[in-house]
């Protein structure tokens, strides 16, 4: 509304007591709650339509859910990079941090992959498109210019950095397997076995100049029988737009990996919600002699501490720095997630009884047919249970010779409670 509005002589009763109204500080608040009562209404309006497309009988529609939800999200990450930059603005540009060489790095790569101009790539990440010609000229080999203002990570100066450079790149932009890696850089040019795809993937980039890893803890915790070693911790399931946040529970035997129990949390649970998910636990299956937490609120608390110690429960407390001694249930979290929970719909789609049901199934297959490398092939519910391992009664199989009958199968592939996420082979009768 423009000043001469109001500074216009009101007509009617209705206008001055609007007028009035606006002039009020207090409708300020009331204003701005209604604003934010009205977008988290607008959240679940979204996340209702892409609930019932999901749940049609037509596939083009659960399809669209998909799409529709990729692009809400999308849309939210553009405007929050915007902000961050909207933020940097208000720093002289000749005062703003310097990106680091990597960093540099980083954004060519950006650029060259989204086949991105220079006034493009320069103007998202707050650059004058000068810099990054100069950062262009810095990264080609034939430059004759003393020193380098871009480096990749790790540093590239023999022929074997270069493939582990390359191949932690691919792997970062969605090359999914290590043999598919591989196959990619053998149709390239460079072949490449797998095994050396793996261990250039999984090998840690140095760190930072300057910087130092986290000390060792002293003196581990190691479990070496069942029920020696618990771990307790939390974990977020993405929720679609933050509409309902999801929190999982878990109680894991260190020694054998076996989930003991879990509970979906649909807010943030306190220190006696955690203490009635433990005691049950305690009460069913008895107790730990350790039991490691971490520097959560929830378990850093009085009365949970108080309450584990009168059960004579030695509690551990492992700090975000050391990952050692909760490393096994950071394992059994990344397995989680990225292998046994990536559905489709996603799990943001997903409603609370749904999800406690897909939690549970990809509890039970992971304990009872999936294989751990920790475990020398057995499955934790072996390993729990004292059970000798299905793997040890492996036999060679026939090589056969040229014309000789096809010998029969050993097992059957199945799928775990009809889920196509959920293979396992079936020894056959």
């Amino acid at each position: 509304m423009t000043p001469a509005v109001l500074d216009a002589t009101p007509n009617t009763f209705a206008e001055r007591l609007f007028l009035r109204a606006l002039r009020r500080k207090p409708l300020d608040k009331v204003v701005l709650r209604a604003l934010m009562t009205s977008s988290r209404l607008l959240a679940l309006t979204f996340g209702q339509q892409l609930m019932e497309l999901r749940t049609s009988e037509d596939g083009l529609e659960r399809a669209l859910a998909g799409i529709d939800a990729s692009a809400i999200q999308i849309s939210l990450l553009q405007q929050q990079v915007e902000l961050f930059g909207v933020r940097l603005d208000k720093v002289p540009p000749r005062k703003r941090p310097h990106y680091t060489p990597v960093q540099r790095f980083m954004i060519l790569m950006q650029m060259q992959l989204a086949g991105m101009a220079q006034p493009e790539a320069a103007a998202p990440f707050r650059v004058s498109v000068g810099t990054i010609s100069d950062w262009n000229a810095s990264a080609n080999p034939d430059t004759k210019t003393v020193g380098s203002t871009v480096k990749p990570t790790p540093p590239v100066r023999r022929y074997n950095d270069t493939v582990q450079h390359l191949t932690q790149l691919m792997a970062g932009f969605g090359f999914t397997g290590y043999g598919d890696i591989a196959r990619h850089l053998a149709r390239a040019g460079w072949r490449v076995a797998r095994t050396t795809v793996r261990r250039y993937v999984k090998a840690p980039r140095p760190p930072s100049p300057g910087s130092q890893g986290p000390e060792a803890p002293s003196r581990p915790v190691v479990a070496r029988y069942p029920h020696h070693v618990w771990h307790l911790d939390l974990t977020e399931i993405p929720a679609f737009l933050g509409t309902a946040p999801r929190l999982l529970a878990v109680l894991l035997d260190s020694a054998s990996r076996l989930t003991l129990t879990a509970r979906l949390f649909l807010k943030k649970p306190n220190a006696e919600d955690m203490l009635a998910f433990v005691e049950r636990a305690f009460a069913r299956l008895g107790k730990p002699r350790y039991l490691i937490v971490d520097q959560d609120g929830c378990f850093t608390a009085t009365a949970f501490k108080e309450r584990i110690e009168a059960w004579r429960v030695r509690l551990r407390f492992c700090s975000a720095d050391h990952h050692r001694a909760n490393a096994k249930l950071e394992r059994f979290w990344g397995t989680l997630k990225n292998t046994l929970l990536r559905l489709d719909p996603p799990v943001e789609l997903l409603a609370p009884k749904e999800l406690e049901a897909v939690i549970d199934r990809a509890l039970r297959y992971y304990a009872f047919h999936r294989p751990h490398c920790g475990l020398d092939g057995a499955t934790p519910a072996e390993a729990y249970h004292g059970l000798d391992p299905e793997h040890l009664t492996a036999e060679q199989p026939p090589r056969g010779r040229r014309g000789d009958p096809s010998v029969p199968l050993p097992a059957t592939i199945e799928h775990f409670e009809g889920d196509p996420r959920l293979p396992f082979l079936r020894k056959a009768a």
